[in-house]
């Protein structure tokens, strides 16, 4: 009697024992840690008329192959989280592993929306240089460069990193100057388009998403940026592939 009772009790304390060490089958990770693990990222596209304006919160669950499997809107403009959720469906991450074994993740993407509806007639001259047809930019259908300057490479070499738009423009060295839009000419519109670039290791141009801009203007700044050729960014010797914005500026001669 004595033995069974030892022996179920082992039994049960095993039974404890396995429960503790087995692999949860999802885990809940922050934001800013799936952020690392992000390979890539796709940015919405908005319907014609929309200025995305405020933040929008997804719950999201990644699979264990680094793909979202199910999306769900927290909170935000359903017509904005209409667009992350299309937007998030494309994105990658590196799996995500508990004790050397990929496991599903739930976490939240966050994304804010900021756009400028107001364009001033007043010739300025941005940080980056001014397009079109202002004094001292870049003739329409021209091409310019600009000096480099090799980055200094960091420790660890990811996939791809993120890159400010002031380091990232001084990697170009090839640039294209959007042809002005007739039309946005004709009624003086004038501004800046913000657009979202993916580099890949060469220096190639090979996504160009709209994050804002005037709907005269972005089709202009979205083609002549996709023709632009950057230097490939080296970390440890190795070149990476960049995540970064850029902003092209639409200026007219005042009159």
């Amino acid at each position: 009697m004595r033995r069974t009772i030892i022996f179920a009790s082992f039994t049960i304390l095993y039974a404890a024992f396995a429960a503790a060490q087995a692999k949860p089958d999802r885990v809940t990770v922050p934001p800013e840690v799936m952020e690392k693990h992000l390979v890539k990222r796709v940015s919405p596209s908005f319907p014609p008329g929309v200025h995305p304006n405020g933040t929008v919160e997804l719950k999201v669950v990644v699979d264990p192959s680094g793909h979202p499997a199910s999306i769900e809107q927290v909170s935000g403009d359903p017509v904005l989280g209409a667009a992350m959720v299309e937007a998030v469906k494309q994105y990658e991450y590196q799996p995500y592993l508990v004790a050397g074994k990929a496991v599903e993740v739930e976490t939240t993407v966050k994304a804010s929306f900021k756009t400028t509806t107001s364009y001033s007639l007043v010739d300025s001259s941005p940080p980056q240089g001014v397009v079109g047809d202002s004094p001292g930019g870049i003739k329409p259908g021209q091409i310019g460069s600009v000096a480099t300057e090799e980055p200094r490479p960091q420790a660890a070499v990811p996939l791809r990193i993120r890159a400010s738009s002031g380091v990232a423009g001084q990697l170009i060295k090839k640039k294209v100057a959007p042809l002005y839009p007739e039309e946005a000419r004709q009624q003086r519109v004038q501004g800046t388009v913000l657009l979202h670039v993916l580099i890949d290791k060469e220096g190639n141009v090979e996504q160009v998403d709209l994050i804002s801009g005037h709907p005269l203007l972005a089709p202009a700044a979205v083609e002549a940026v996709r023709q632009w050729k950057y230097t490939p960014y080296l970390l440890n010797q190795q070149p990476v592939a960049l995540d970064t914005q850029v902003e092209v500026n639409f200026a007219l001669v005042k009159k």
